[in-house]
């Protein structure tokens, strides 16, 4: 069954990523923020071992979050104050994508495509026959893409988003939610019992 945020994904590419990367300034601490809670994304046990072909490949922008509201996420009640400010950010850029940088902090290999890139492979791997590609990712069978890192005012708590795309009804993602600790390092709050939602498997 194709949940909510696999028919998002769906509707994302088959625009080809209308949404375009917002060009505003970058705050240096949020920057180091989005990729420190991208690396600790890419570390999670499932995800590694649902890449199959021994290096992450990733799209080059975000995925805008406009089309699957992250309603589902029920957080306790010692967040709520710390959430709303999320979602006020989340519902200020959710149709924005921003463009992806080079910037993991993450001990397996990886390759950030370019546009044409991503749009090649991600046509590929809907093809029941598929067509030779660039030597570069040619023995590729999965494409990452992230969404936008939404956060609260104090930037303690963040809502952010993956999809990991393996074909026209192949993939799994879903919504996750961080929280930054005393000692400036981020996990994921559903390894502590909070909230995770929106999951999907195809």
């Amino acid at each position: 069954m194709i949940r909510g945020w696999r028919i998002l994904f769906i509707t994302y590419a088959a625009t080809n990523w209308l949404q375009q990367p917002a060009n505003t300034p970058v705050d240096p601490v949020r920057r180091d923020d989005t990729y420190a809670i991208y690396s600790e994304l890419m570390s999670n046990l499932q995800l590694r071992r649902s890449v199959r072909s021994g290096i992450y490949l990733i799209a080059p922008t975000t995925m805008p979050g406009g089309g699957q509201f992250p309603g589902c996420v029920n957080m306790p009640p010692e967040y709520q104050s710390r959430w709303s400010e999320v979602l006020e950010d989340y519902g200020q850029r959710q149709y924005t994508s921003e463009t992806l940088e080079p910037a993991l902090k993450i001990t397996s290999p990886y390759l950030l495509l370019t546009e044409a890139e991503a749009k090649e492979l991600t046509a590929n791997l809907d093809r029941i026959t598929k067509k030779p590609q660039d030597p570069k990712f040619q023995s590729a069978t999965e494409l990452l893409h992230f969404g936008n890192v939404y956060f609260s005012r104090d930037r303690t708590l963040a809502l952010t988003a993956i999809d990991l795309h393996c074909g026209s009804l192949c993939g799994t993602g879903g919504w996750r939610v961080f929280e930054k600790g005393p000692d400036g390092r981020w996990t994921l709050v559903s390894a502590r019992g909070g909230a995770t939602c929106g999951d999907w498997v195809s």
